[in-house]
């Protein structure tokens, strides 16, 4: 997850590596693992938010606007939200 610092012209990114141990996840223990590493990190933990759309059965991600996220990265849990 990456935020573009507020006054360089060349918006450069400082990313946050967000890390799961092995094992099964639900929703709610993914959402908090990215808050806590959020936080760690100095940023609002309410910066990037993942819920469950109950109708659709997808994932949802709240990201603010000054923030991204890359999934592309090695072991990305992008596949198992459906990114």
């Amino acid at each position: 997850m990456g935020r573009g610092e507020e006054g360089d012209s060349t918006r450069q990114r400082q990313w946050v590596e967000v890390q799961f141990s092995e094992g099964c996840y639900d929703l709610i223990d993914i959402a908090e693992t990215i808050k806590i590493a959020m936080k760690r990190n100095g940023h609002n933990d309410d910066a990037v938010k993942i819920s469950a759309n109950t109708d659709t059965l997808k994932s949802v991600l709240e990201i603010q606007d000054d923030f991204q996220v890359d999934f592309r990265a090695r072991n990305s849990i992008s596949s198992i939200l459906g990114f």
